[in-house]
Formats: structure tokens, C-alpha cells, sequence
């Protein structure tokens, strides 16, 4: 059996920023809550509504709000007699955990019916007999965005390095009603005559939001997150208390069934990289699902839960969907491996016998390998340890992943308080090693073309990547589409290129405007490294190699009822200029030879991988010298 511990550390993913972590905030102005409003729960133990469910005997529980690992609160949760496992909060509570001292207006309009109304006007009915939600205009009232004095927009992270900021664009069209028909999945709306009350795990999968309005729950505790820290790092026991149960009670495993499809029907971006998204789009996820997979997902037996989120996590699969506890628990921070192994045991090995199809596949999404750090170590034998290689008239910058970056100086940087950060061999991922590079090329008079080598990236902080299209092609924009909303949107993002603190007319423009720059993609190239070459193809620059390895969606992070940490490929689907899904990869100007070679990894295991010698030619810089004469 498989040393699977070891395989999933090894496991290279990017998923503590997401791709685009801005994506989405177009012309978002929303209020929250603030209990002078509506009145707290006054702890009654019977309820009084209109709907029979509504009048369901209930207990309060005060329950702790840990935010951030900053500070900490309480918030009232309810718990009904038919739903006794299955936590429900105030809507009005649930938006003041986010954003306090705003507010939301709660008004019963009809029996079983209310209107929620935000400071800004936006506005959600909420039909408790019919168990419907229909937001007028969903994107701004659940933001919970805004902008600051310049007008642009501000979440708490867009602004975190300083170098950038993100300009408010209208979506089209620009607002888009979406209605929640929860009856479907089970799920239970609540009302007392003047409170709406959901389901804490529904509201949390409505609201989350990219890099921000993180509401993670497991069962005894609320986590607010924007990921400023390794979850664990925060509270390492507040994630390891669900690994560590071995039941749960039916009505919540019959809850967090309805509520894992309501939330992957709803918010899953559905790429197209696995077989079922299709069948997800049109029938729904529980149709989607085999009977094998249904079984383990119902099950009140935790460890067959757990194994039945890895299956489903392979049934996903699209390289940023990653369902698998046994991955997350690692990607969180947990710091006890030989807990992280038992885990291993309980969720994995043990069904080997029970399912083996099943497990097989499992071990394999645990360990899949695709070689890329084979293919690193090979152009490394070329290169040396420098970043950056001058071959004949063109200087290749060698980029293996958007980050991390050095955003304690940046931040410091930019808020004064620190000197100017340089090239940092720590952190190779941050924009300094393309500026270093950038400068040597153009001040060395036999350099002619610059390329950009994503050869063997997996993507990472888009962060990054907005500085770099800037100082490579002057622009910095995204297009999008909303799969849940139907709404396109172009994002402009306003870009210090030159690090002076002011974004003023002397950031206009490519930085070195002379020179060739190409772009090296490759089957790896993934996520940022996909949307690089689509952005820098749209604005006119050559894309040369192999094509693109694909990625196109935001990442969404998320969390099951019992406290299951995971990430789906978001309903922010990223587009080219054209409005075609990049999922499918880039298609290169110049194709270049790969070729496939067999090699040990890590590990000790052979895997494939690709050789990219041809890439490497002094031929390659005549093609790119080749392309620009004739382009003008």
C-alpha cells in the first residue's frame, strides 16, 4: 500500500489564493446588519410563524465567533426539535458576523413571506412555506464589498501588496435575479413573524466569496477567514475536531447531503474537465452521482462520509476542485502528521475491500504525479540555478509559480513603513524576479526578445499576475462570466508599475516597449499560467510552445455542516477577449517539440513527463525575432 502521508504533502496545488481573487467585485455597493434593526434572539423555546416548521420548539445556543484568530464574539444559533443537529441563524446575524454595524431591514410582507432589505436598496424574498430565496439583484446584496474615497473598490485584499488596485466595472447585464428553490434539497427556511431563519451552513455557501465572507462551522464553533493565515495556524483543534468523530446524526447527514448538492449545482463553476458536468448542468448533482457515491454521502458513519467526499472528490476533479479531506487537512496547516496519517487509515485503506474500484481511484487522485517537477529539474541541468538564461538574442525568465510573495514588505512598502523590497531568492514567485530580468534583457544590447517561461508552472496568486501583464504589455484587464448569474464582466486593474507609491502617467505602458516578448506555455501551465498566455495573446503577444495545460475558474473555498474543509472551481468562469471559456487551454502561435521520457520522482516512482529541449534552441529566438517583423 501506498505511503499516502508522504504523497499528499508532496501534493502541489495552489489553492490559498485563488486565481483571481478580485474577480467579481464590478460596481458591488451592499449593506449588512446591525441588531438595532431586528431584535436579538431572545433564547424563546417556541417559535411563532406561519409555516408548521416555523412554530417548531427550538433551543438557543450562544455560540463563539472566531475571527481571523483577531478576536472573538458570540452569535445566537438555533437549534429546532426536528432538526436538532442542524444549526439555524438570523440572516440579520449572520451578515453582522461579516461586516458589523450596517444594516438589513427584515419586513413580513405575507404569510410565510418577508422582504430583506439592505442599506443600498438591494432586496431577497424569502418564502418560508415554499422554501424559496430570490435575490433582485444576488452579486451586490451578498458581496459585501465597497469603495473607498478614489473610487476604487476595496474587500480587505485586492489592496494587500499596494501595487494594485481594482477599478469598479458594471457587469452585464448589471444586476441578475436569482431565485434558491431549497425545497429540492431539504432544506428547511425559517421565520418567527419578524426574522428570517437559515441554515448556518446554506447561508455560508451563499455568501462566500473568493478571499473574503469565509464563515466555516464545525459544529461547535464558527471560523471567519479570509485566509491572511494557514487556517490551522488560527485553530489547529477548530479543524481537527471533525476528523476525529466517528458518527453523525441522521438529520445532519440528510442536511449535509441537500446542502453539498444545493451548494455544487449552485456555485460550481463546471469547467469541463471531468464527465459529469454535463450531466451536473442539466439534471443536478444528485442525478450526477452513481448509487455508490449517493450511499457514502448519506452515510451516518463518518469515515464512510469522509471516503465518500474522496470518491466525489475524484468524480470532480478538474485540478482546483479538491473535495478530499485527506488533501485539505494538509492544505489547512495541520501540523500533527501522525494525525494526518491516521486520517489516512480511517478514510482511505480501510475501504479497500469494501470498494475497491472506488479506492483504487482515490489513491490515485492522492498520488497523482504529472511530472512537472521531473521536467524542472531536467531544464535545471540546462539553466543552472539562476532564474532567469540568456540563449543567443533572447533572455528567458524562468517562472515556475505565481508566488509566493514577500507581502510583509510589500505591505510595509507601500504603507511606509519599509524600504523598497528586492529580489528575494526566497520567494521566487514574486514579481521582483520578472523586474530583475526585465532590466538585464533591456540592458544588454544583444537581448532582442524576452520570454516568459511557464513551462513548468501550476499557477498561484493572481496578484502577481496583474503586475506582470502590466509591465510586459502596459494592461491589466480580465473578462468573465458568472455561470450562476449569467453575467459578463471586464475588470480594469490600475497597476504601480514602477513601485514608486503613485500611480500617476508614469506607469504607463509596457516597461521596455522594444522588446519581443513571448510567452512559453506547456500542457503544466495551469490556472495562472493558463490565464497569462490567454491575456497576453488577446493584447497582440506571441504564444509560443505548447498549448496551455487549461484552468479557467476562480477558486471558491468552502466547508460541509460537520466542519469538512473544501474548494470548488468557482461560479467565476474566466474568459478571453472573444468570451470563450480558456478552460481548454491556449493554442500556441509557434508550436515547439515536446517529448514524453520516463523518470523517478521524489518518491522513487516512475512517472511521466515531458522534455522540453527543443524549447531551449537558438532557433526559437529567430522564430520570435521572425514573428514580430512580420506582425508589423
Amino acid at each position: 500500500m501506498k505511503d499516502y502521508l508522504k504523497q499528499c504533502i508532496n501534493f502541489k496545488v495552489n489553492v490559498w489564493r485563488p486565481l483571481v481573487a478580485f474577480v467579481f467585485l464590478g460596481s458591488i455597493l451592499t449593506g449588512c446588519v446591525d441588531s438595532t434593526d431586528n431584535p436579538v434572539d431572545p433564547g424563546q423555546e417556541t417559535a411563532t410563524g406561519d409555516d408548521a416548521s416555523d412554530k417548531m420548539p427550538f433551543k438557543v445556543t450562544q455560540t463563539i465567533v472566531n475571527n481571523n484568530g483577531k478576536s472573538t464574539s458570540t452569535v445566537a444559533l438555533r437549534y429546532y426539535e426536528d432538526m436538532p443537529h442542524v444549526a439555524y441563524i438570523a440572516v440579520a446575524d449572520f451578515q453582522n458576523m461579516l461586516v458589523p454595524r450596517k444594516s438589513l431591514k427584515v419586513s413580513k410582507t405575507a404569510a410565510s413571506q418577508y422582504v430583506l432589505t439592505t442599506s443600498k436598496g438591494e432586496t431577497a424574498t424569502v418564502n418560508t412555506a415554499d422554501e424559496k430565496m430570490t435575490f433582485e439583484d444576488f452579486t451586490n446584496f451578498v458581496s459585501l464589498s465597497w469603495t473607498n474615497a478614489e473610487g476604487f473598490l476595496v474587500d480587505g485584499n485586492t489592496d494587500e501588496y499596494g501595487y494594485y488596485r481594482v477599478k469598479p466595472a458594471t457587469a452585464v447585464p448589471a444586476t441578475a435575479s436569482v431565485t434558491f428553490a431549497m425545497k429540492k434539497y431539504g432544506i428547511d427556511l425559517r421565520g418567527d413573524g419578524q426574522m428570517v431563519y437559515v441554515p448556518l451552513s446554506t447561508l455560508s455557501d451563499i455568501y462566500s466569496f473568493y478571499y473574503g465572507n469565509h464563515v466555516l462551522f464545525n459544529g461547535e464553533k464558527i471560523m471567519l477567514t479570509t485566509f491572511e493565515e494557514t487556517p490551522a495556524k488560527i485553530d489547529e483543534p477548530f479543524f481537527r475536531k471533525v476528523y476525529e468523530q466517528t458518527e453523525r446524526p441522521q438529520d445532519l447527514a440528510a442536511y449535509s447531503y441537500g446542502e453539498l448538492c444545493f451548494a455544487i449545482d449552485h456555485f460550481y463553476g463546471r469547467p469541463g474537465r471531468n464527465a459529469i458536468d454535463q450531466t451536473i448542468e442539466a439534471k443536478g448533482l444528485d442525478q450526477a452521482l452513481n448509487e455508490t457515491a449517493r450511499k457514502l454521502l448519506k452515510s451516518t458513519n463518518m469515515n464512510e462520509y469522509a471516503f465518500g467526499l474522496e470518491y466525489l472528490s475524484v468524480l470532480l476533479g478538474d485540478g482546483h476542485t479538491t473535495i478530499s479531506p485527506i488533501i485539505n487537512c494538509v492544505l489547512v496547516g495541520m501540523k500533527d502528521m501522525s494525525k494526518v496519517s491516521a486520517y489516512m487509515k480511517k478514510y482511505v485503506t480501510a475501504f479497500a475491500s469494501t470498494y475497491p474500484t472506488e479506492e483504487k481511484l482515490v489513491a490515485a487522485n492522492i498520488n497523482r504525479d504529472d511530472g512537472h517537477e521531473i521536467s524542472a529539474e531536467e531544464r535545471k541541468k540546462l539553466f543552472g540555478s539562476d532564474y532567469y538564461k540568456k540563449i543567443g538574442n533572447t533572455m528567458y525568465f524562468i517562472f515556475d509559480d505565481f508566488g509566493p510573495i514577500d507581502s510583509t514588505a510589500w505591505k510595509a512598502y507601500y504603507k511606509g513603513t519599509g524600504s523598497k523590497p528586492t529580489y528575494n531568492s526566497a520567494f521566487k514567485g514574486d514579481i521582483l524576479g520578472l523586474v530583475e530580468s526585465l532590466d538585464k534583457a533591456a540592458a544588454d544590447p544583444e537581448v532582442k526578445n524576452f520570454v516568459v517561461d511557464l513551462t513548468c508552472n501550476n499557477g498561484g496568486d493572481a496578484g502577481v499576475l496583474v503586475a506582470m501583464t502590466k509591465l510586459l504589455a502596459g494592461r491589466s484587464t480580465f473578462n468573465y462570466e458568472d455561470v450562476l448569474t449569467k453575467q459578463r464582466c471586464q475588470f480594469n486593474m490600475v497597476v504601480d508599475s514602477n513601485f514608486d507609491r503613485s500611480f500617476d502617467d508614469k506607469d504607463k505602458g509596457p516597461r521596455y516597449p522594444g522588446l519581443n516578448v513571448a510567452i512559453m506555455t506547456s500542457h503544466y501551465a495551469f490556472s495562472c499560467g493558463n490565464l497569462l498566455p490567454s491575456l497576453m495573446k488577446d493584447y497582440g503577444y506571441l504564444i509560443i510552445g505548447e498549448k496551455s495545460g487549461g484552468g479557467s475558474c476562480t477558486i471558491q473555498r468552502m466547508c460541509t455542516p460537520e466542519g469538512f474543509c473544501y474548494l470548488i472551481s468557482s461560479r467565476q468562469r474566466l474568459n478571453n477577449k472573444a468570451g470563450e471559456n480558456i478552460d481548454k487551454g491556449v493554442e500556441p502561435h509557434i508550436a515547439l517539440e515536446v517529448k514524453m521520457a520516463k523518470g523517478k520522482n521524489k518518491d522513487g516512482d516512475m512517472v511521466d513527463y515531458r522534455v522540453f529541449t527543443a524549447f531551449y534552441d537558438k532557433s526559437v529566438g529567430d522564430k520570435i525575432t521572425n514573428w514580430y517583423k512580420n506582425k508589423k
